[in-house]
């Protein structure tokens, strides 16, 4: 009878070893998986400091050339139409639109 617990006995520890080493192994692929995805978003999120540095660097070199008073000028002049004291502005009213005129072939 005791070789009969004795053989129940090492199944039992086989059986439990097994678990374990199943557990271990799911754990493991957990954490590689979560370690990869944090990698990823990592690498995207590297790319996207880069990109966002580039278009800051371009946007401040864009401020400091609008800053003079030459661009600011000119930025008024043909955003908001602005005048200088001596201009004469001149309003043309209408001309058809580049749309709207056929062309036709001399044929």
């Amino acid at each position: 009878m005791t070789s009969t617990l004795g053989v129940v006995s090492r199944r039992l520890a086989v059986v439990a070893l097994v678990a374990v080493v199943v557990l271990v192994g799911i754990s493991f692929v957990r954490v590689a998986l979560a370690s990869y995805q944090l990698g990823a978003q990592k690498a995207d999120l590297v790319r996207q400091v880069a990109s966002l540095k580039a278009e800051n660097t371009q946007l401040q070199a864009q401020v400091a050339e609008l800053q003079t008073d030459t661009e600011i000028e000119q930025l008024a002049r043909q955003e908001l139409g602005w005048t200088k004291p001596g201009d004469t502005e001149v309003i043309v009213r209408g001309l058809p639109s580049p749309t709207s005129t056929p062309i036709t072939s001399g044929g």
